[in-house]
């Protein structure tokens, strides 16, 4: 039998920690002395380190708790049914890696300051520009501009997209001095969908369109976080609104579901 702070020195786990596992039944003592201190076997030794290595992989302790103290557990098949937990987190980071890495190398300004009204006569003006239309109309694209951006949810958005306001007016020139390349991608992207279309069933092509789209909605927008933009159309797809119909009906029956899945895989989400 061996005493809490033996079990600490030969484990590296801090006294206090195996106390908690006691409280919540993952790892109880063996036994106790007559003064109440804990002592364990090697049964509970091996036990702690199976908790041990179960934890380094990140598996919750609910879940562990059950794993370990059920007799008949098989540890190679618990591993096995969690990797896919391991393989979205590693996703999910990677994706967020990717704007961070993003970020760095455009050398952008990262700012949260929320969008001014005077934004929003930048905007109106860019996109009226190359447009014959009346004072009332410009007025009430402005109006709508304003609402959405400076006093909606939309600026808040746009904010998590561009990572500051700079960015994004930058953005909304760009786009509008060079309307060539919107189109080009604006094909590109039918291409993307087409694509999807006939790779049903054919899992390993997946990956490598969700990270066509991903290449093409950082050009269409202009913006390194391509990542939440595409996590919003995969929401969006997958709750079949109205959207999701139409593109279906453009590009196949599905099509926009397989996309939002595919997207939400790739994220890790």
């Amino acid at each position: 039998m061996k005493t809490v702070k033996e079990i600490s020195e030969l484990t590296g786990i801090s006294i206090r920690a195996l106390r908690y596992y006691d409280e919540i039944g993952l790892l109880v003592p063996t036994d106790r002395t007559e003064a109440g201190y804990r002592l364990y076997d090697d049964k509970a030794l091996e036990k702690l380190s199976a908790i041990l290595f179960l934890k380094e992989l990140d598996i919750p302790l609910n879940t562990i708790k059950e794993v370990v103290n059920d007799e008949n557990s098989d540890y190679r098949a618990v591993l096995i049914n969690y990797r896919k937990n391991l393989v979205q987190k590693i996703s999910r980071l990677q994706g967020l890696l990717g704007v961070v890495d993003g970020m760095e190398s455009d050398n952008a300004p990262v700012s949260f300051e929320a969008f001014r009204i005077e934004d929003a006569e930048k905007v109106t003006k860019t996109i009226t520009n190359s447009q014959d239309m009346d004072g009332s109309a410009i007025a009430k694209i402005r109006d709508l501009v304003t609402n959405n951006m400076v006093d909606g949810n939309v600026g808040v958005e746009l904010l998590q997209i561009y990572g500051s306001r700079e960015n994004y007016l930058r953005a909304v020139e760009e786009s509008a001095l060079y309307p060539e390349v919107s189109a080009e991608l604006q094909e590109e992207l039918k291409n993307i969908y087409f694509s999807f279309k006939n790779s049903f069933g054919e899992l390993n092509e997946i990956p490598q369109l969700v990270k066509r789209l991903e290449n093409n909605t950082k050009k269409m927008y202009r913006t390194v976080n391509a990542r939440y933009i595409l996590l919003k159309v995969a929401e969006s797809y997958l709750e079949k609104g109205k959207t999701a119909q139409v593109l279906d009906e453009l590009y196949g029956t599905g099509v926009t579901a397989i996309i939002g899945k595919a997207i939400n895989e790739y994220y890790g989400v």
